[in-house]
Protein backbone atom coordinates (compact mmCIF):
# COMPACT_ATOMS: atom_id res chain seq x y z
CA UNK A 1 0.00 0.00 0.00
CA UNK A 2 1.92 3.16 -1.02
CA UNK A 3 2.32 6.08 1.64
CA UNK A 4 3.03 9.42 1.45
CA UNK A 5 3.93 11.80 4.57
CA UNK A 6 5.02 15.58 4.80
CA UNK A 7 5.78 16.73 8.23
CA UNK A 8 6.42 20.38 9.45
CA UNK A 9 7.35 22.63 12.74
CA UNK A 10 4.70 24.81 13.44
CA UNK A 11 5.66 27.75 15.74
CA UNK A 12 2.52 27.29 18.18
CA UNK A 13 1.53 25.94 21.19
CA UNK A 14 0.25 22.35 20.51
CA UNK A 15 -3.55 23.76 22.14
CA UNK A 16 -3.58 26.53 19.36
CA UNK A 17 -1.68 24.07 16.78
CA UNK A 18 -5.17 20.93 17.71
CA UNK A 19 -7.43 23.63 17.51
CA UNK A 20 -6.49 24.90 14.02
CA UNK A 21 -5.77 21.27 12.59
CA UNK A 22 -9.45 20.16 13.65
CA UNK A 23 -11.37 23.14 12.65
CA UNK A 24 -11.97 21.49 9.56
CA UNK A 25 -14.69 24.17 8.16
CA UNK A 26 -11.38 26.27 7.50
CA UNK A 27 -9.12 23.99 5.85
CA UNK A 28 -10.02 25.87 2.60
CA UNK A 29 -7.62 28.72 4.24
CA UNK A 30 -4.75 26.32 4.13
CA UNK A 31 -5.27 23.04 2.61
CA UNK A 32 -4.22 22.82 -1.14
CA UNK A 33 -6.83 22.18 -3.36
CA UNK A 34 -10.07 21.93 -0.97
CA UNK A 35 -12.88 24.39 -1.73
CA UNK A 36 -14.94 23.21 0.68
CA UNK A 37 -15.72 21.29 4.11
CA UNK A 38 -18.90 20.22 5.44
CA UNK A 39 -18.69 18.44 9.29
CA UNK A 40 -21.62 16.29 10.18
CA UNK A 41 -20.49 17.53 14.46
CA UNK A 42 -19.65 20.56 15.88
CA UNK A 43 -17.32 19.09 18.31
CA UNK A 44 -14.99 16.44 15.72
CA UNK A 45 -14.64 13.07 17.39
CA UNK A 46 -14.68 9.36 16.29
CA UNK A 47 -17.63 8.73 14.22
CA UNK A 48 -17.72 12.38 13.52
CA UNK A 49 -18.08 12.71 9.16
CA UNK A 50 -16.89 15.49 7.05
CA UNK A 51 -17.17 16.34 2.81
CA UNK A 52 -14.50 17.42 1.20
CA UNK A 53 -14.77 19.68 -2.00
CA UNK A 54 -12.24 20.15 -4.21
CA UNK A 55 -11.29 22.98 -6.24
CA UNK A 56 -11.44 20.25 -9.33
CA UNK A 57 -15.27 19.17 -8.88
CA UNK A 58 -14.16 16.10 -6.83
CA UNK A 59 -15.67 15.18 -3.21
CA UNK A 60 -15.74 12.52 -1.25
CA UNK A 61 -17.09 11.31 2.74
CA UNK A 62 -14.84 10.71 5.65
CA UNK A 63 -14.89 9.18 8.97
CA UNK A 64 -13.03 9.84 11.70
CA UNK A 65 -11.98 6.49 13.37
CA UNK A 66 -9.24 7.22 16.01
CA UNK A 67 -8.97 10.56 18.26
CA UNK A 68 -6.80 11.77 21.13
CA UNK A 69 -6.69 15.73 21.15
CA UNK A 70 -3.51 17.45 20.83
CA UNK A 71 -1.61 14.42 19.74
CA UNK A 72 -3.44 12.21 16.88
CA UNK A 73 -6.48 11.86 14.72
CA UNK A 74 -7.32 9.22 11.87
CA UNK A 75 -9.42 10.18 9.07
CA UNK A 76 -10.99 6.96 6.79
CA UNK A 77 -12.54 7.74 3.21
CA UNK A 78 -16.29 6.13 3.43
CA UNK A 79 -16.52 7.04 -0.01
CA UNK A 80 -14.05 5.90 -2.39
CA UNK A 81 -12.88 8.17 -4.85
CA UNK A 82 -12.51 7.86 -8.90
CA UNK A 83 -8.69 6.74 -8.68
CA UNK A 84 -7.80 5.31 -4.47
CA UNK A 85 -9.10 3.04 -3.05
CA UNK A 86 -9.33 2.84 0.78
CA UNK A 87 -7.43 5.79 1.43
CA UNK A 88 -6.62 6.55 5.17
CA UNK A 89 -5.19 9.67 6.84
CA UNK A 90 -3.61 9.74 10.06
CA UNK A 91 -2.52 13.32 11.07
CA UNK A 92 -0.09 13.17 14.31
CA UNK A 93 1.55 15.94 16.80
CA UNK A 94 4.29 15.66 18.48
CA UNK A 95 6.33 18.49 20.86
CA UNK A 96 9.67 20.03 19.63
CA UNK A 97 11.12 22.29 21.99
CA UNK A 98 8.41 25.45 22.20
CA UNK A 99 6.52 24.37 18.99
CA UNK A 100 5.19 21.52 17.51
CA UNK A 101 5.71 18.62 15.08
CA UNK A 102 2.71 18.16 12.52
CA UNK A 103 2.80 14.97 10.19
CA UNK A 104 0.34 13.97 7.80
CA UNK A 105 0.26 10.86 6.19
CA UNK A 106 -1.96 9.63 3.50
CA UNK A 107 -1.66 5.51 2.56
CA UNK A 108 -3.95 4.63 -0.16
CA UNK A 109 -3.71 1.88 -2.86
CA UNK A 110 -5.04 1.77 -6.34
CA UNK A 111 -6.65 0.10 -8.75
CA UNK A 112 -6.41 -0.69 -12.89
CA UNK A 113 -3.67 -2.84 -12.45
CA UNK A 114 0.09 -2.06 -13.85
CA UNK A 115 -1.63 0.76 -15.59
CA UNK A 116 -3.22 1.56 -12.00
CA UNK A 117 0.66 1.30 -10.72
CA UNK A 118 2.61 3.39 -13.39
CA UNK A 119 0.34 6.34 -12.83
CA UNK A 120 0.30 6.11 -9.03
CA UNK A 121 4.34 6.61 -9.43
CA UNK A 122 4.39 8.92 -12.15
CA UNK A 123 1.21 11.17 -11.03
CA UNK A 124 -0.76 10.68 -7.69
CA UNK A 125 2.49 10.06 -5.71
CA UNK A 126 3.74 13.85 -6.36
CA UNK A 127 0.47 15.49 -6.52
CA UNK A 128 -0.46 13.97 -3.51
CA UNK A 129 3.75 14.84 -2.08
CA UNK A 130 3.21 18.48 -3.70
CA UNK A 131 -0.22 18.68 -1.63
CA UNK A 132 1.15 18.05 1.36
CA UNK A 133 3.94 20.07 1.57
CA UNK A 134 2.28 23.36 0.34
CA UNK A 135 -0.59 22.59 2.86
CA UNK A 136 1.84 22.05 5.71
CA UNK A 137 3.70 24.81 4.34
CA UNK A 138 -0.01 27.40 4.86
CA UNK A 139 -1.10 25.39 7.94
CA UNK A 140 2.48 26.86 9.65
CA UNK A 141 1.83 30.06 8.66
CA UNK A 142 -1.71 30.29 9.08
CA UNK A 143 -0.97 29.09 13.07
CA UNK A 144 1.92 31.06 13.42
CA UNK A 145 0.33 34.60 12.35
CA UNK A 146 -2.87 33.61 14.85
CA UNK A 147 -0.11 32.98 17.43
CA UNK A 148 1.46 36.03 17.14
CA UNK A 149 -1.78 38.10 16.99
CA UNK A 150 -3.30 36.46 20.69
CA UNK A 151 0.59 37.45 22.09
Amino acid sequence: MPTVASEAIVQATPQRTWTYLTRFADMPRWFFGVRHVTVSADTPCVGTERTVSLWCGLSYRERITRWEPEKHFTILVIEPTLLLHSPAVLVQMSPVADWVRVRWTVSYSVGFGWLGEVFERVVVRPALRFALRVSLRRLCSCVSSQEQKLT
